[in-house]
Order: structure tokens, then C-alpha cells, then sequence
């Protein structure tokens, strides 16, 4: 299973001389305290979700709770992803056979057994929806709006 984990960051800098790299602490930039990050069950960190998380602290604007709440989110996707053995960036033609419709699907299932309640199945997908858009560009080619933003409604 996914795990979650709060991370103490100092963001660092690149500067290069004489042909080599070494990094400083960015003066520019405070330490981050609890910045959360997704490693999956082989120990190996999600990448993109993690750069995610980072790139939205510095960049200001953006709570830390925010982006602990919806990285709290994302590691649930993150699990069910395990679970499934499903690659997040699984985005076939055929609609029914998409990663992110079949989540849905989960989350509809869970709501309907009494797991979660539809406003947390709501804000799960909600999240992985905004963070996988964010992200995704920089992946592949991003799947059409249209592909993503039905999925959001499944209050019921």
C-alpha cells in the first residue's frame, strides 16, 4: 500500500563551477515543515505527485493544510492504484476501460456500501482530478477536458 509521509524541506539551488554542481540552501525560500509526499509500496516515490506538492509550496498562494489535504487524497488513489495493479497513466480510447472512470467507479461503490460518504467521494476525485491535470502535461500529451470533467459529479 501507498504510504504518505510529511517531509522536512530546505529547497536548494543548483550553482555550477568549474564544471561541477553543488547546491545551496535558497535564501529566498523558508524550510518546509510537513510537505507531503507519496512513496509506493516498493519504496519508490511518485514523482510527479511529489514534484506537484513542492512546486505548489513554492509557488505560493497555496496553504500547506491545502496541499496535505488533497495529497491525502491522492494517496488514497494512490493505494487503490496498488490495489488494482492499474498504471495512472492508463488512458485507452474505450472510456470504461480508463483509469480514472474506473476510480470512479471504486468511489461509487465505497459511497454506495457506507464506506465514505459522497462529499469524500466527491473530494477524492475531485483532488486527483485537479493534481493528474496539473501534471499530466508534463507526462504525455493531456486527454481532452471533456474526458476528465464528467467525472467529478458523483454526489448522489
Amino acid at each position: 500500500m501507498a504510504q504518505l509521509e510529511a517531509i522536512f524541506h530546505v529547497p536548494k539551488r543548483a550553482i555550477i563551477s568549474t564544471g561541477k554542481v553543488h547546491w545551496e540552501n535558497r535564501t529566498s525560500a523558508n524550510p518546509i515543515i510537513g510537505l507531503p509526499q507519496i512513496f509506493w509500496d516498493d519504496g519508490h516515490p511518485w514523482p510527479e505527485a511529489n514534484h506537484w506538492a513542492y512546486d505548489k509550496m513554492l509557488s505560493g498562494g497555496v496553504k500547506l493544510a491545502t496541499i496535505q489535504n488533497l495529497m491525502a487524497h491522492l494517496h488514497k488513489y494512490a493505494s487503490w492504484l496498488e490495489k488494482t495493479t492499474l498504471d495512472w497513466r492508463n488512458f485507452p480510447t474505450r472510456k470504461s476501460e480508463r483509469v480514472l472512470v474506473l476510480y470512479r467507479g471504486a468511489l461509487i461503490e465505497a459511497r454506495n456500501a457506507g464506506d465514505i460518504s459522497p462529499s469524500t467521494a466527491t473530494a477524492r476525485m475531485r483532488s486527483v482530478i485537479v493534481v493528474v491535470k496539473s501534471f499530466w502535461p508534463r507526462v504525455y500529451s493531456y486527454p481532452s477536458t471533456s474526458v476528465l470533467s464528467h467525472l467529478v459529479l458523483i454526489h448522489r
